[in-house]
């Protein structure tokens, strides 16, 4: 993380004089943090997404299951491959892997991995 005070910024740009701080955090330090915090505690369930329905479909799952459930809910929203999302189910120790694509949602029968 970084930042600091930045009481000049405005009026520089052409505004009124006004005090301001900022600061930015990298993306990459916080996964890594957010990492460490999930491999204490498996992760009830992971939502294999396969396409952008399958997305809205995993997200509305991934809600009821946690609000209505109680579990620890992880959903795929990157859309990348079969393998690699239950390459993260499994690195994430995932009790159990729900996989979402089209022929799940047109039939509304889903696979859950156990």
């Amino acid at each position: 993380c970084g930042g600091g005070r930045y009481d000049g910024l405005v009026k520089q740009l052409g505004g009124k004089d006004t005090p301001a701080v900022g600061f930015a955090a990298g993306i990459e330090r916080i996964m890594i943090s957010l990492d460490e915090k999930t491999k204490s505690a498996p992760l009830d369930i992971f939502i294999i997404t396969m396409g952008p329905d399958a997305i809205q479909c995993g997200m509305k799952i991934a809600n009821t299951l946690r609000l209505d459930g109680g579990f620890s809910v992880m959903t795929e929203t990157l859309q990348r491959s079969l393998r690699a999302q239950m390459r993260d189910a499994n690195r994430l120790c995932a009790k159990h892997a729900i996989i979402i694509g089209d022929d799940e949602i047109k039939n509304s029968i889903f696979s859950i991995k156990i």
